[in-house]
């Protein structure tokens, strides 16, 4: 299931003389007026606010300047990610062309010391540093900046993270969330910059920027105001990069001129961040700050291996993660993804968990159990804070009268790791599907997958005036996306699967007169999908081969024209029907048709609508396209035939079950065509025993009727038989003509003599032999049976 919505509301009023279209997308993006739009588009480093109006700068400073001059020794604490490396690397670089002789970073170990200040770490460094500068860190650590001070230390902490309910004590404390600084979502690095340009100017800032840009983008802080001036100006400058590591780096990883946000984050950052997560990030330090070429290609070629490592890992852990679901998920009753797996790397697990809350639209958490203990990190989705849940379940288990959840964890809405005793894990599944639909602000329809669009544009206006249009909004990434258009009523001329696996979707799409290629990245699944018209969610893009530059759409979600629904064809819900039917008629005998626990509550069609406004948990059995149409007129649902594919228990019309694949994943059971088919609601009461059954009480008789036209004389199936005999061709569709018959009578037919060994019989794909003859009933057909047993009167009136 997936819905598209619309980002804003459209103005007919421009801003000053800017075209309505790109009006309209600065609004999306806060600005408002001719200048603020000036700043958005054409973003200088002089538009950098003065460092100095940040609380503490002044004070910082003048210690930094005070420990420079007297020859302090100096240690940089860092963190292992690539904000945290960025950050310390512009520091050392600033505190060296300062003067300072003494001075060092440390980075503490992801998987020793975990992130921020830690005891052990402050007692090591008080013995041989007078000053502690943090970057990245810091703000949260009041009992380790206390200790610092005790042992003697000068400390300054710069930060960008959460403020808690108190600063720690340190002799200076530097964060853009501290009032009155203008922007507040300046990264670690972002931070480490503005102390640079308060310590050195602009000659400082244009030196370090590149850093600073790679850190803004890799750590997804919004790229506004101070953060566009810093990427924009920091791609530029590393086209041209005097950094040895970088460039060596960049070669690596294919980066080319022009630089842009994607080469940054999907590139360089997992690159430097492979580092902290299976060794040690202080040699990312090193490659950023060395000017020395043969160290330079050592440690980014080490890098790269890494980070091939790391992706091989990653690979496994999520395959590992994704096949535990089953065991260890249950979509009926769950809120959250909880995997617990064994001996897992901590500095990939993140990823892994990003991976499966991506793929799967649920709240992610996934957890590595070394010994007694599981560390955990979580992703989530839009409508659920994940620290803000992890906080109630902490507070409620101690409500309940226990100890601590938690050894630790800590984070924000979309992202947190965590620390737990790994015999508490089914504990911390129980209280989350307890705190998460009692959530403030937490609408459950949140689960229902929803891809957001802009504008909504004809494909005959997607063009490459279009793309140099769009393009004045670069850089682009959190904060400030690539834009992502509709397309309304594309024919779909080819559809079809490309990369490795498959993995990817190549589409070639029509309006008219008007072609486009598009390109949908993990996407191709959907090219089984059997779309003739869709709509599209896209960003344009220039393509280039071979030498010719060509527009094409890069999808970013697709989905049938007129709704999310798409129905399937009939001859394919006849097909599982007739499979539906013999494994009913082969279970019947065994079924008690009066067990209490296969009772049925009537449903009226106004009644289901109101159960499927939350988008899961509801099953729709059905066998008539015509009126599962009518009773989702307006609604979203998925559709299958025979199973669902989908794990999620989304709102689902399942035509002609393969009750046998059924999962106890539903709330409710609903049977649209009444109780036509007996045996079946047992059936599903025995794979579905958690599940409420209804059966609209409204549905017609259609199906009824097409299972008494089914239900033909054996004179009529005699007749088909004598026609099998005389050879020929034996198409369902020629047998049909032949005998006066319809093809679901041929095809029935067929099945029953398949039973009772007359033919070899296959119906999808369709193969039909004559087997040798000999003297049957064919009432020993259990389809035959079953048929005359409840539809022979109907067939007969």
């Amino acid at each position: 299931m997936l819905r598209y919505t619309k980002k804003g509301i459209e103005s007919k009023e421009r801003i000053g003389t800017l075209p309505l279209r790109m009006s309209n997308l600065l609004r999306y993006r806060g600005v408002n007026t001719p200048e603020e739009a000036e700043r958005f588009l054409h973003p200088r480093l002089t538009d950098l606010l003065d460092p100095f109006t940040m609380p503490g700068m002044e004070k910082a400073v003048s210690i930094i300047r005070q420990a420079v001059r007297e020859q302090w020794s100096i240690t940089i604490y860092g963190d292992y990610d690539v904000d945290g490396i960025c950050a310390t690397s512009i520091m050392l670089e600033t505190l060296r062309d300062l003067g300072a002789q003494h001075v060092r970073p440390y980075i503490p170990s992801r998987h020793e010391e975990g992130y921020g200040l830690n005891a052990d770490a402050i007692e090591l460094l008080a013995k041989e540093s007078r000053l502690l500068l943090t970057v990245d860190c810091g703000i949260t650590n009041l009992d380790e900046v206390a200790l610092a001070k005790k042992r003697g230390m000068t400390v300054i902490v710069t930060d960008h993270h959460q403020l808690a309910e108190k600063l720690p004590e340190a002799d200076a404390v530097l964060n853009p969330l501290i009032e009155p600084y203008a922007f507040k979502r300046l990264c670690g690095a972002g931070v480490a910059l503005k102390i640079t340009q308060a310590l050195l100017g602009m000659d400082g800032v244009e030196k370090r920027i590149d850093l600073a840009a790679l850190a803004t983008v890799a750590d997804i802080v919004p790229l506004m105001e101070e953060n566009r001036v810093i990427v924009r100006e920091g791609m530029m400058r590393m086209g041209t990069s005097a950094r040895p590591g970088l460039k060596k780096l960049m070669e690596l990883a294919q980066v080319s001129q022009p630089v842009n946000t994607g080469h940054l984050g999907f590139r360089l950052a997992p690159r430097l961040n492979a580092g902290g997560r299976l060794e040690t990030a202080e040699q990312c330090v090193k490659l950023l700050t060395t000017k020395d070429e043969a160290e330079a290609t050592a440690i980014a070629t080490h890098l790269n291996g890494l980070n091939q490592e790391r992706q091989a890992m990653e690979k496994q852990i999520v395959e590992q993660a994704i096949s535990a679901i089953p065991a260890q998920v249950n979509f009926r009753t769950d809120f959250a993804i909880v995997i617990l797996g064994q001996e897992w790397n901590n500095g990939v697990i993140g990823l892994a968990a990003g991976r499966i809350c991506e793929k799967y639209h649920f709240p992610t958490i996934v957890l590595s159990q070394h010994g007694d203990l599981a560390v955990g990190s979580c992703r989530s989705i839009p409508g659920v804070d994940i620290h803000q849940m992890l906080t109630a379940c902490k507070a409620l288990y101690q409500a309940e009268g226990h100890g601590q959840l938690f050894e630790r964890f800590g984070g924000h809405s979309q992202a947190a790791g965590l620390t737990i005793r790994a015999e508490l894990v089914p504990e911390l599944r129980r209280l989350l599907n307890r705190v998460i639909p009692q959530g403030d602000n937490c609408d459950l329809t949140c689960y229902i997958p929803q891809k957001e669009y802009e504008l909504e544009v004809p494909l005959e206006a997607v063009n490459m005036a279009l793309i140099d249009e769009l393009n004045q909004l670069q850089p682009t990434g959190y904060g400030n996306p690539n834009p992502v258009l509709m397309a309304r009523g594309l024919h779909v001329q080819e559809a079809r699967r490309v990369g490795v696996g498959g993995a990817h979707l190549k589409l070639t799409l029509l309006d008219g007169a008007n072609v486009r290629g598009g390109i949908g990245f993990q996407q191709g699944d959907l090219a089984d999908r059997g779309y003739e018209r869709v709509d599209v969610l896209f960003s344009p893009e220039v393509n280039e081969f071979r030498g010719q530059r060509t527009v094409q759409l890069n999808v970013a979600a697709m989905k049938q024209t007129g709704g999310s629904l798409l129905w399937p064809d009939e001859k394919m819900i006849f097909s599982a029907l007739l499979q539906e039917l013999t494994a009913l008629a082969s279970n019947y005998n065994t079924l008690s048709s009066g067990d209490a626990q296969a009772k049925i509550l009537p449903l009226r069609t106004n009644q289901l609508r109101e159960k499927l406004r939350l988008g899961r948990g509801v099953l729709m059995i059905a066998h008539q396209s015509a009126w599962a149409k009518d009773v989702l007129s307006g609604g979203e649902a998925d559709t299958d035939v025979g199973q669902v594919r989908d794990a999620r228990a989304f709102n689902t019309v399942l035509f002609a079950p393969d009750v046998e694949k059924l999962r106890d994943d539903w709330r409710d059971v609903v049977l649209l065509d009444g109780e036509t088919l007996p045996g079946l609601k047992e059936l599903i009461r025995q794979k579905c025993p958690n599940a409420r059954l209804w059966c609209l009480s409204d549905a017609p008789d259609d199906l009824r009727k097409q299972l008494s036209a089914m239900t033909v004389s054996e004179d009529t199936l005699r007749g088909l038989y004598r026609r099998l005999l005389r050879g020929g061709t034996m198409a369902a569709s020629a047998l049909a003509q032949d005998c006066g018959m319809t093809e679901e009578q041929v095809l029935t037919g067929l099945t029953v003599f398949g039973q009772v060994a007359l033919v070899s019989f296959k119906l999808d794909p369709y193969q039909l032999t004559l087997l040798p003859m000999h003297k049957v009933a064919l009432t020993d057909s259990p389809l035959r049976k079953y048929l005359i047993t409840h539809y022979a009167a109907e067939a007969q009136m």
